[in-house]
C-alpha cells in the first residue's frame, strides 16, 4: 500500500538536494564555485508527478547560468512555461549570452539577488542583459570584474553592459546592498561620469545605515 506524503514533507525532503547556499551564490573567486561537474538536480523532477509539482519551485529558486546553451535552454523553458519565471529569486550570470537574457529577465519579475560576472569577451553579446536589466528590481547585486583576477578586458559589449548596469542601479529602489570593487567604481566615475549612488560600496560587508 502506497503512502502519500503531504507536499510540505516532500519539500523538506527535497530542499537539501536542490538548495544552493548563499555562500556559493555570493562567491566571487576566480574559479566559479559551480565549475565542478555534478549530476543535474532536474532528475528529481522525473521521479513522480508529486515530486515534479513540489520540486519545480525549488529548482527554479536559484538559477545558475554558465553557458549560452544553458541560457538558451532556460529561455525555451520559460517561453513554454511562463509561470516558472515567477519562481526565480536568485540569478547567477557568468557571461553575456545574447538575447536569451532579455527573455529570462523579462520572465523573472521576482528576482531579489543578481550575480553578474563582468568577464565579458568581445565575442559575448550583452544586448539581452542591457535590454533586460531595467525590467527587474533586485534587493542585492554582486559583480565580479576581470581586473580583480588579473584580467584586463576592454570591448564595446562590456562597456555597454557597465553603462546600463550603473544606470539601473541609480533607478533600482530595493537595493540595500551592492558589492563592487574599487576598480569598477573608478571606471564608471571616470569613463561615464557617474557619481557613486548611496549604498554602493567596495566593502563586501557594507550595509547602509537605516
Amino acid at each position: 500500500m502506497s503512502v502519500i506524503l503531504p507536499d510540505e514533507i516532500v519539500s523538506e525532503i527535497l530542499s537539501p538536494a536542490l538548495k544552493v547556499s548563499d555562500e556559493l551564490f555570493s562567491d566571487t573567486s576566480d574559479v566559479s564555485p559551480f565549475a565542478d561537474h555534478s549530476p543535474s538536480t532536474s532528475v528529481y523532477l522525473l521521479v513522480c508527478k508529486d515530486w515534479l509539482r513540489v520540486a519545480t519551485p525549488l529548482l527554479y529558486n536559484v538559477v545558475v547560468l554558465r553557458s549560452k546553451a544553458q541560457s538558451n535552454a532556460l529561455k525555451k523553458d520559460l517561453r513554454s512555461n511562463p509561470a516558472f519565471g515567477q519562481f526565480i529569486k536568485k540569478l547567477w550570470v557568468e557571461g553575456g549570452y545574447g538575447m536569451a537574457m532579455h527573455t529570462i529577465l523579462q520572465s523573472a519579475p521576482n528576482i531579489t539577488d543578481l550575480f553578474i560576472s563582468l568577464t565579458i569577451w568581445s565575442s559575448d553579446g550583452t544586448q539581452g542583459l542591457c535590454k533586460g536589466l531595467p525590467l527587474v528590481n533586485p534587493d542585492r547585486v554582486i559583480t565580479v570584474d576581470p581586473q580583480q583576477h588579473g584580467k584586463t578586458l576592454k570591448n564595446k559589449h562590456l562597456s555597454a553592459l557597465l553603462k546600463v548596469l550603473f544606470s539601473c542601479i541609480c533607478a533600482w529602489d530595493n537595493i540595500p546592498f551592492i558589492r563592487f570593487t574599487q576598480f569598477l567604481l573608478d571606471i564608471v566615475q571616470k569613463v561615464f561620469g557617474f557619481t557613486c549612488p548611496d549604498g554602493i560600496s567596495n566593502n563586501p560587508h557594507h550595509r547602509p545605515s537605516e
